[in-house]
């Protein structure tokens, strides 16, 4: 059973992982790579350029590329590792 404390406590990892994947992106496009480890994908190889954001894991045998920052940030976001 999902109660108010729950939600509260969902709303605010959620918000906390965005802000996370928000500097990492951030990051990123200032320096136009970056590596995230330790992710449920494994290490994440990341670039920008041109507009475009790509990521890779699985040693690049997988690739996801956008020019839309926001989906980079859930991609990102939701690749995290949380441990309770």
């Amino acid at each position: 059973m999902i109660n108010k404390q729950n939600l509260n406590t969902m709303k605010n990892l959620n918000e906390i992982l965005t802000n996370y994947a928000k500097e990492d992106l951030q990051l990123l496009k200032d320096n136009g790579a970056l590596s995230i480890t330790d992710t449920k994908k494994g290490c994440l190889h990341t670039s920008y350029e041109n507009n475009i954001f790509t990521i890779s894991w699985n040693m690049g045998q997988n690739t996801f590329q956008t020019p839309d920052e926001e989906c980079a940030i859930d991609f990102i976001k939701d690749s995290y590792i949380v441990e309770c």
